[in-house]
């Protein structure tokens, strides 16, 4: 992984604007092309409905309205990536990022997920991605050791082709640079978990090097890597250096921020059907149009139109 910030060189920079670029591109490409309607119409959670007898309203309708209103903002924040250059995108990431953890523990109230941290969060969407209960559009995911990395609804690219190359309209070429993602993001929070946990020698002195069954045991503790944990990676903050990938390098902010939004709506359109198939459409209805008496979102009104059509 490159060390942005003081020592990187301006080339180093370009690079990783340019990778996070391709790498959104990717994302809101495989959203854009994916029958996302009619595969959330499929899925368990919509077919079988249950709701969860721990379910407390109050935290159900505040996560609810963590979302719609960070949602909200995401989007009104547009109009100032246009012309603007990549700095523009320092809150975007946190934007996109606590909307979609919003919209996670709002559906696991209706659920009954008792996870409640950051990383346990991220493990939990990533597990829900490899069981199917995640339509696959949004439901890749990254599992095992950086030696023994599977894949989960990912094509990669058959064809030997450059890790830079991305073809837009192919979805292979798409699915690469995703995984490529995926897979790095993985590599980071397997020596982030390393880091956490000790290895003995026989002698009892602190292991230095792992072996297979040492990271083995890493991969199980840290639990899957999916889609979450990719907007996690990417929540810049002002105090992080690796905002200069941004605001030193010529990165177009346009095709992040589609990727991004796109990422947040599937996400959102994905619970919000889960908890209305869970509550009951008209208790969801009522909850949308609580909270549209005293907030204007164009964002929410669409989606009360999606929900209503899948559950209809």
């Amino acid at each position: 992984m490159l060390a942005f910030g003081k020592g990187a060189s301006d080339n180093d920079l370009t690079f990783a604007a340019k990778m996070t670029e391709r790498q959104f591109r990717a994302i809101a490409g495989r959203i854009r092309e994916a029958n996302y309607v009619d595969e959330l119409r499929s899925t368990d959670r919509i077919l079988k409905p249950k709701k969860s007898d721990a379910c407390r309203e109050n935290e159900l309708l505040k996560w609810l309205k963590n979302a719609w209103n960070t949602e909200h903002i995401l989007h009104a924040s547009s109009s100032i990536l246009h012309g603007a250059s990549g700095a523009a995108l320092q809150w975007t990431f946190p934007q996109a990022y606590y909307a979609a953890f919003a919209y996670t523990l709002a559906f696991f109230q209706v659920a009954g997920f008792t996870e409640s941290s950051h990383a346990a969060i991220k493990r939990k969407f990533a597990s829900l991605a490899l069981s199917g209960t995640i339509p696959t559009t949004i439901g890749f995911a990254a599992d095992g050791t950086k030696k023994a990395m599977s894949f989960e609804n990912l094509s990669p690219h058959e064809r030997e082709v450059s890790s830079l190359h991305l073809d837009p309209e192919d979805p292979e070429s798409r699915d690469r640079q995703i995984l490529q993602f995926l897979k790095s993001t993985r590599e980071g929070e397997l020596d982030q978990q390393r880091s956490k946990m000790s290895f003995k020698t026989k002698l009892g002195m602190s292991r230095k090097n792992l072996n297979e069954e040492h990271w083995a045991k890493v991969s199980g503790k840290l639990g899957p890597t999916g889609l979450l944990c990719l907007l996690y990676r990417k929540r810049i903050k002002a105090n992080y250096r690796d905002i200069d990938t941004f605001s030193e390098s010529g990165i177009d902010p346009t095709p992040v921020f589609d990727g991004l939004a796109l990422a947040v709506d599937a996400i959102g359109k994905t619970f919000d059907s889960y908890i209305a198939a869970a509550i009951g459409l008209d208790n969801y209805l009522s909850y949308a149009d609580g909270y549209l008496k005293h907030n204007q979102s164009d964002v929410l009104v669409g989606r009360v139109e999606v929900v209503s059509e899948i559950l209809s």
